[in-house]
């Protein structure tokens, strides 16, 4: 049974099957630190097999042990027969040859910090780092080239590739951010990702997942974070056409004193009409503010829309107002739900239906 050294520590754990010719292979690989060693850090990998003494029970066979320097904080897989290593403040390649079951190391990369999350997209290879955000790299004839990166500095904690053309990085960070970056528009010169959004969330998120459903193309795609104190969030991805239409009622619903009763009071501004793409903080809309519009209904969402507060002395700004909410409703609203009879009910239906949680 394999055992640690005193004060060793777990910092990364991989699931690894992979197969060469007509065989299948599966390990359990673990990443460990131990401060006080001679070596920092120790990759193990653990292969099982079913105690033939014990039916139902299995026994754990450690098949290869590598010393490190440096703690290993991350591991992925790469090709057929490698992982790719987060080791210190660099990454390498470990590869296995199933024919002569020797193991070989090449292709090292030094980082601006710790490698904390990696995952791999071939040919790419995408890293978060501890202090400086994420970089995507490629392995080209057994060396990583840099491919792009943030040109922002962010405390990383995990990310997770979506699996839609988009090509989007999802990103937590320390202090409750989560961005998102895409690969779509890099220019090689500059190398530069450039955020597409940016949310904020009271916890920071350790861990970012997909949802165990399978996706379809051109479906919403749903990530899970799960923050230290055990709390989760879920994130869905939009339509152009339903963030501005949900980001407009959100624009309205923030004045308004029964779905949030805590924030300081604010005017409708003209901007609120017309939701536009200006910055990545502006594709954020708050599931939680939309979830109390829902629980209050059609009647609710219909009344908003309508409302007519006092007119001014001079001129009646309230009516107009009353009328520009309206008109950018049903114009919002037509391209999610069509052209129906009840556009609110619609809304509302839809609505419940993009926050439903199924577990």
């Amino acid at each position: 049974m394999p055992t640690g050294a005193s004060g060793e520590k777990i910092t990364a754990l991989f699931d690894w099957n992979f197969s060469s010719g007509e065989h299948a292979y599966h390990m359990i690989v673990v990443g460990t630190s131990q401060p006080r060693s001679t070596y920092a850090g120790r990759l193990i990998y653990i292969s099982a097999r079913t105690n033939p003494q014990k039916p139902g029970h299995i026994v754990p066979i450690i098949k290869n042990m590598l010393n490190y320097d440096q703690p290993v904080r991350a591991i992925a897989s790469y090709e057929s027969t490698s992982l790719i290593i987060g080791v210190g403040d660099g990454i390498l390649v470990q590869s296995l040859n199933p024919a002569t079951k020797r193991w070989r190391r090449s292709g090292t990369y030094k980082l601006e910090s710790t490698p904390l999350s990696i995952t791999v997209k071939e040919p790419y290879i995408y890293v978060l780092t501890a202090r400086h955000s994420v970089c995507i790299l490629k392995l080209v004839d057994g060396h990583f080239e840099l491919y792009g990166q943030d040109g922002a500095d962010r405390e990383g904690l995990d990310h997770v590739n979506l699996q839609s053309d988009s090509k989007i990085i999802l990103t937590s960070n320390r202090g409750g951010s989560i961005v998102g970056f895409s690969e779509l528009g890099l220019v090689p010169d500059e190398k530069l990702l450039k955020p597409l959004f940016v949310a904020h969330v009271p916890y920071s998120l350790i861990r970012l997942g997909p949802s165990y459903r399978p996706y379809e193309p051109g479906s919403p795609e749903t990530i899970y974070g799960t923050a230290l104190g055990g709390t989760i969030y879920r994130f869905t991805t939009l339509k152009e056409h339903e963030w501005r239409l949900l980001r407009f009622i959100q624009n309205i619903c923030l004045a308004n004193a029964v779905i949030c009763p805590y924030r300081t009071r604010r005017r409708i501004v003209i901007e609120d009409l017309a939701p536009a793409m200006l910055k990545p903080e502006s594709m954020h809309v708050d599931g939680d503010i939309l979830s109390r519009i829902v629980d209050h209904g059609m009647r609710f969402l219909e009344d908003v829309m309508r409302k007519n507060t006092r007119p001014s002395f001079y001129t009646n700004r309230s009516a107009t107002d009353s009328r520009g909410r309206m008109e950018r409703f049903i114009e919002f609203a037509t391209p999610v739900v069509g052209d129906v009879e009840n556009p609110f009910a619609a809304v509302v239906s839809w609505m419940e239906d993009l926050l439903r949680l199924e577990l």
